[in-house]
């Protein structure tokens, strides 16, 4: 009994010892070691007064955000590459001769068409916004691309679709005739003088019995020139070209427009009670 009482004496001695000695050391080490200086604004003379960090308003670290050096921001949703024309499937094809080898699609305005200019037989890569011929390339979409002219959509396609959306838009009923070749080089000497071109013949608005306009009457048309060699006739009245409605002047000044990118054109005429379709191409 009296042998447990000293081992735990001993024990406790040790233990008040230890606790001394480390406290001691502990003491010496904090007063050895100075504290810290608090932080200085940088810039601050080494010996001046020391100031404080002031927070500044919310809206000066607002350039945080704006910058966005990390990415943190959500990612913004791109928009479409293009617009597409509403009901595309009604756009009537696009008579010029332009033929569409294939298109790319991808976001962010990347799209491409590559189109071949059969006019200047040459190919291209074009993106929305470009030009080609007289047309400017208004949406890119897989295998269709939308082009206005003169403020009108028209769509373009591949070949064989072109083909057989430009025969689904004839209109139906009317005589035809027989195909008339014209001359390119001589549609383009007439269209370097318009002027000229507009005095070949004496030109009017024509209306049906309701009193709705129906087309552009000629009358009067010069021997020799190149609306005789059209085989329009004295008191016809060109009603549409392409599919497309001929109701003012400017519509006429289109109409020629098509003769010269073209392949093949087609004039709608009212001759006398009876409409036939003038068909022409070119060599």
């Amino acid at each position: 009994m009296v042998k447990r009482i000293l081992v735990l004496l001993d024990i406790l001695v040790l233990t008040v010892t230890a606790y001394t000695v480390v406290n001691t050391f502990y003491g010496y080490v904090h007063s050895a070691v100075p504290d810290a200086p608090p932080p200085r604004v940088a810039g601050t003379p080494g010996g001046g007064p020391e100031r404080a960090l002031a927070m500044g308003p919310y809206d000066a670290y607002s350039i945080i955000g704006i910058r966005d050096l990390f990415q943190t921001a959500k990612p913004k949703v791109m928009a479409s590459s293009s617009t597409v024309a509403a009901n595309p499937d009604e756009l009537p094809a696009t008579a010029m001769n332009l033929k569409l080898l294939g298109t790319l699609t991808a976001p962010r305005g990347n799209s491409r068409a590559i189109i071949e200019d059969a006019q200047a037989q040459k190919q291209g890569l074009y993106k929305t916004g470009d030009t080609v011929q007289n047309a400017v390339i208004k949406s890119i979409e897989r295998n269709q691309v939308v082009v206005t002219i003169e403020g009108r959509d028209e769509i373009l396609l591949p070949e064989e679709e072109q083909k057989k959306r430009m025969a689904a838009k004839k209109p139906a009923g009317p005589t035809g005739a027989p195909g008339i070749k014209l001359s390119r080089a001589e549609v383009e000497q007439s269209m370097r003088n318009i002027g000229l071109l507009m005095t070949q013949a004496r030109w009017q608005p024509s209306f049906d019995a309701s009193g709705n306009p129906e087309g552009i009457a000629v009358n009067r048309i010069r021997p020799g020139s190149l609306l005789s060699k059209m085989g329009i006739a004295n008191g016809d009245v060109l009603q549409s070209v392409n599919g497309r409605d001929i109701r003012s002047m400017d519509d006429i000044m289109t109409a020629y427009t098509q003769f010269r990118s073209a392949e093949n054109v087609q004039f709608d005429v009212k001759r006398g009670d009876n409409r036939e379709t003038l068909a022409y191409s070119f060599e």
